[in-house]
C-alpha cells in the first residue's frame, strides 16, 4: 500500500470544474472554481472504475467536447497525494477519478494551486514543492 502524504488539500473540496482544455503532449488544464491544474505527465480519467480518456488517447475533436460536457460541473470530493507512487488522485461527483503520475526526471508533472496562494507542484525525479495556504496578512506557509 503507498504512503499517503499528511497534505491538507480540504481546501479545494467542493470546488466546481469550469473549464476543460486537452493538448497535446498529454496536456490537461481543468480550471477550477478557485483553483486549477495543469497536468504535463501521464493522467487518466475513470468512471466508475472504467477509463474514460487518457493521455495517450487520440485527440479528436468530438471525443474532447464529450470529455469536457462530462467534467464541467464536476465538484472536487477528495484530493490525495500517494508520495511512494508519486501519483495524485482527484476524485468528482459523478464518480470520476483522475489519476496523474510523475513520470519523468528531467520534467515537473503538474501544477495543483488555489487562488489563495497553496500551490502543489510535481518536479524532475519525484520530488515536490509545496507552498501551504496564505493567511488574510499575505503570509504563506510552507
Amino acid at each position: 500500500m503507498s504512503k499517503l502524504s499528511g497534505i491538507d488539500f480540504s481546501h479545494f473540496e467542493k470546488q466546481s470544474i469550469v473549464n476543460v482544455i486537452i493538448g497535446s503532449n498529454s496536456l490537461l488544464e481543468l480550471e477550477l472554481t478557485a483553483g486549477g491544474l495543469v497536468a504535463e505527465c501521464p493522467w487518466r480519467l475513470q468512471r466508475e472504475n472504467k477509463i474514460m480518456a487518457g493521455s495517450s488517447d487520440s485527440r479528436e475533436v468530438p471525443a474532447n467536447v464529450q470529455l469536457k460536457e462530462s467534467l464541467i460541473g464536476c465538484q472536487v470530493i477528495e484530493v490525495i497525494f500517494m508520495e511512494e507512487v508519486k501519483m495524485l488522485r482527484i476524485a468528482f461527483s459523478g464518480s470520476i477519478v483522475l489519476d496523474l503520475f510523475h513520470d519523468s526526471c528531467h520534467f515537473e508533472g503538474w501544477e495543483l494551486y488555489s487562488e489563495d496562494g497553496f500551490t502543489f507542484i510535481s518536479l524532475p525525479e519525484g520530488d515536490f514543492s509545496l507552498q501551504e495556504l496564505c493567511t488574510t496578512q499575505g503570509q504563506c506557509g510552507e
